[in-house]
């Protein structure tokens, strides 16, 4: 055989195996189905002898997945603003998370006092907006292991909860 025909031959297998493994990894990438778990918004209220349970927060927690922390309206709901992963999770109502400020933003009803560089620093803790009504419910709901309180999160549902607290 000539040179040139080996060398055309030697380049039509190299470019044989590249665009086979090439369409492999191709076929492979394409063919994937898994998005990742399914996630879905949720949402829920919370009563404490019959009437909407407010200034606290309801706790959703898995101990694979994580979970978060959401603030109780003045009606006694609260709303996800992300999605959690569908699962089993824990409940509890604890005290609201703080209220976040922008730097130099004073608390309402803060009392201040400037330094001598006019820098103003607060000379006592800022009260907070409302009393923590966590503190009214009885202990267990409290606590995540013991609250009795759970959720499941499913995909194809409404995933609109009732928390009943006495």
């Amino acid at each position: 055989m000539n040179t040139s025909t080996e060398t055309i031959r030697s380049n039509s297998t190299y470019l044989l195996i590249t665009v086979a493994f090439a369409s492999l990894v191709l076929l492979g990438a394409g063919c994937s189905t898994s998005e990742g778990p399914s996630k879905v918004m949720f949402s829920g209220k919370v009563t404490f002898k019959g009437e909407p349970f407010s200034n606290a927060a309801v706790q959703f927690y898995h101990p694979d997945l994580g979970g978060g922390i959401y603030e109780l309206d003045g009606e006694g709901r609260f709303r996800s603003p992300f999605p959690l992963t569908v699962g089993n999770y824990l409940v509890r109502i604890t005290s609201p998370p703080p209220k976040m400020r922008r730097p130099g933003e004073e608390a309402p009803g803060a009392n201040t006092r400037r330094l001598p560089n006019g820098v103003k620093v607060p000379s006592m803790p800022a009260p907070v907006a409302g009393k923590d009504r966590s503190k009214e419910l009885q202990k267990k709901y409290l606590d995540l292991s013991g609250s009795g309180l759970s959720a499941t999160l499913a995909v194809n549902q409404s995933n609109d909860f009732l928390f009943e607290v006495n």
